[in-house]
């Protein structure tokens, strides 16, 4: 990682207390400097088409270069917001009434992307409201910038709703759109022959998720009821990451990302590591170009942004990692194949393509 002296995200200026000390740990040494765009993959600026485009083989690149934000998509296609990792905790200095710093608590920018972007859906990605997902913090921090967006949303619960005792200040907060506060999984059509699983990825919460567990269970009940369609699973913690939780759930979740290959899932969607990383498709024991299910890492919403390079080695299919920029992943959905866009808070895209599903 290069350290440029000029750049002004420093840890100093973020004074976020709670967090734990080894998500801001890099292997550069300098801490999670916020500097870099970094690529894997050689890349120019690639154009959406509705046509599938080919799988590129994972590979060091140059940095994307950005475009102009897309126009909404129309032609019957499902629009969806996806973001997690959001609102700060108002007792953070960088709190500032929702305005933010130039450098964290960017939240409230986020919220007024996702409106412009115009979705039928948001997909919040858990860690929704920092430090502990009290209600009252829901109601100062995330209520008055992404609540605007609350009835299109469908959220899934992070680590940080449950510091409050069965997440209740999420469950309050959201009420049925949280599905049943017991369980945190849900499923619901999204259209074009698209539907959307919401896993509860707090698996000791819940009663587990491997195989055997009520949440594996409807998983799987779901699947096969629903063969033939499109499939979309969205949770908080990430079963591939480069970041600092690289392979601490794969063995919570392996058996539901085995399931995802049997059932040929097509996208996967999470938070928790505060960057964004694209995937080429993989099955569950990380074979690029096999399977079905392309991953996304979505966890700039607007907390703080830090380093996704530290396990960069270690993850062999992933693509593309962007660790200075806050922003929400857009996706298209047609019956055939799906857009994505990562979209920058000021619009600017700074990733995009499109595949067919499977």
């Amino acid at each position: 990682m290069t350290r440029r002296q000029h750049d002004p995200l420093l840890i100093a200026d973020l004074e976020l207390p709670e967090e734990s000390a080894r998500e801001w740990a890099t292997s550069s040494g300098y801490g999670a400097y916020l500097d870099v765009l970094r690529a894997n993959g050689q890349m120019s600026t690639p154009t959406p088409t509705p046509t599938p485009s080919p799988t590129p083989t994972p590979a060091p690149t140059t940095t994307p270069t950005p475009t102009p934000t897309p126009p909404p998509t129309t032609n019957g296609a499902t629009t969806v917001v996806a973001v997690g990792d959001i609102a700060c905790d108002p007792g953070s200095s960088s709190w500032n009434n929702n305005n933010g710093t130039a450098t964290a608590c960017r939240h409230k920018y986020t919220a007024e992307l996702a409106k412009r972007l115009a979705p039928a859906y948001v997909l919040a990605l858990g860690d929704l409201q920092y430090e502990d997902g009290a209600l009252a913090k829901f109601q100062q921090s995330y209520d008055p910038t992404w609540g605007q967006l609350k009835t299109l949303t469908k959220p899934v619960p992070g680590n940080h709703e449950y510091q409050t005792s069965g997440a209740s200040g999420y469950y309050d907060y959201f009420g049925a759109l949280a599905g049943d506060r017991s369980k945190g999984y849900y499923v619901f059509d999204l259209g074009n022959n698209w539907i959307a699983i919401a896993i509860n990825s707090n698996c000791s919460k819940v009663g587990g998720c491997g195989a055997g567990s009520p949440q594996y269970q409807f998983v799987q009940n779901v699947l096969q009821a629903n063969r033939g369609k499109n499939v979309l699973v969205f949770l908080h913690h990430p079963y591939w990451t480069t970041g600092n939780y690289y392979g601490q759930y794969k063995s919570s979740l392996g058996d539901l990302y085995r399931l995802f290959d049997q059932y040929g899932v097509d996208l996967s969607l999470a938070g928790h590591d505060h960057n964004y990383q694209r995937y080429a498709i993989q099955n569950a024991d990380s074979v690029c170009n096999t399977g079905s299910v392309r991953h996304f890492v979505v966890g700039t919403g607007g907390k703080n942004v830090y380093d996704a390079d530290v396990h960069a080695a270690d993850e062999p299919c992933d693509e593309v990692r962007i660790d200075n920029a806050y922003g929400v992943l857009k996706l298209v959905l047609y019956s055939d194949h799906y857009e994505w866009a990562f979209v920058r808070e000021d619009g600017t895209v700074l990733d995009q393509g499109s595949s067919s599903v499977r």
